[in-house]
């Protein structure tokens, strides 16, 4: 009997070892699996961090590339703005140019009358050296001073005619005018009749609405 109860206590020994050994075992893999699981973690975290640097650094190229497209922008416009300077001084100088292309012109037009005028004069003066030795036409002169006269006449009795035909249509003028005014007097006492017809209106209606209430609150 001893024997056989040393020897289950030898079995029970072996078994307890033996599940001993398993839970160090189990422990073992427990904390192997913690392990992992932790580098997992750290890993993903590095993963995250680097997307996150990734994110970043685009984001500052995107801006760099937006101030580059800014600036570019920004050059742009001066040169438009330059062009558009130099555009409006060659305009400028064009009509500059022209003014004084103008000017030249008119001066030597003036030159051209001025030397027309001066031969004109010339003959003139020979016309009237000849009249002068011609005693012949005197009479042919005096007739033509008789028609000359006649002529004048006719046209002052022209312009008389003239100048009260003007004054004839300045009353004609002045009545219609009056009579414009007076239309438009007309218009505007119709139109103030009109408001103060609107206005005695709303009035009454005011007044009815006002009459309309009291005999509700009562």
């Amino acid at each position: 009997r001893q024997k056989d109860r040393q020897k289950d206590r030898q079995k029970d020994r072996q078994k307890d070892r033996q599940k001993d050994r398993q839970k160090d075992r189990q422990k073992d893999r427990q904390k192997d699996r913690q392990k992992d699981r932790q580098k997992d973690r750290q890993k993903d975290r590095q993963k995250d961090r680097q997307k996150d640097r990734q994110k970043d650094r685009q984001k500052d190229r995107q801006k760099d590339r937006q101030k580059d497209r800014q600036k570019d922008r920004q050059k742009d416009r001066q040169k438009d703005r330059q062009k558009d300077r130099q555009k409006d001084r060659q305009k400028d100088r064009q009509k500059d140019r022209q003014k004084d292309r103008q000017k030249d012109r008119q001066k030597d037009r003036q030159k051209d009358r001025q030397k027309d005028r001066q031969k004109d004069r010339q003959k003139d003066r020979q016309k009237d050296r000849q009249k002068d030795r011609q005693k012949d036409r005197q009479k042919d002169r005096q007739k033509d001073r008789q028609k000359d006269r006649q002529k004048d006449r006719q046209k002052d009795r022209q312009k008389d005619r003239q100048k009260d035909r003007q004054k004839d249509r300045q009353k004609d003028r002045q009545k219609d005018r009056q009579k414009d005014r007076q239309k438009d007097r007309q218009k505007d006492r119709q139109k103030d009749r009109q408001k103060d017809r609107q206005k005695d209106r709303q009035k009454d209606r005011q007044k009815d609405r006002q009459k309309d209430r009291q005999k509700d609150r009562q």
